[in-house]
């Protein structure tokens, strides 16, 4: 029998993907995929980055989670960035600090995890391909004698 497993995975928010890849692939280190994270705070993160327009804050949230090499770095920038904004308070950002170790690239950086990075690329091409088809499939259908 073939003892390779894979070493790392990343993977969304669904509570019942890390169990099954637990139980075939026990050795297996889960991280939440970074697109997937943010993808599901999108909404309120729209807000701030709306919010906080002047001030630059989409371009210097999402350098503090790209950008930093350590887990120190990353805890610095983060706590400057909080305090920058005033932003201590803010249950979401606290939501998506409790859990930055599972989706933070530089927690990982430990971790072998190949070329893979994100399933963004994926998800963003997947998305494309939906919306391309639904306009010619409406258009399609719009069409006379159809």
């Amino acid at each position: 029998m073939n003892t390779n497993h894979v070493s790392s995975s990343k993977i969304d928010q669904d509570a019942a993907m890390p169990a099954a890849i637990h139980a075939v692939f026990p050795d297996t280190i889960q991280r939440l995929c970074l697109w997937h994270v943010l993808n599901k705070y999108k909404p309120i993160l729209n807000e701030l980055y709306s919010r906080f327009f002047e001030k630059r804050f989409k371009e210097k949230f999402e350098s503090v989670i790209h950008h930093p090499l350590t887990v120190s770095e990353f805890e610095s920038a983060w706590g400057m960035l909080m305090n920058e904004f005033e932003l201590n308070a803010d249950q979401m950002l606290q939501a998506l600090y409790d859990m930055r170790a599972e989706w933070v690239p530089c927690f990982f950086k430990k971790d072998y995890c190949g070329v893979m990075t994100s399933t963004q690329w994926s998800e963003g091409v997947n998305n494309i391909v939906k919306r391309v088809m639904l306009m010619k499939i409406y258009h399609y259908t719009s069409l006379p004698n159809r």
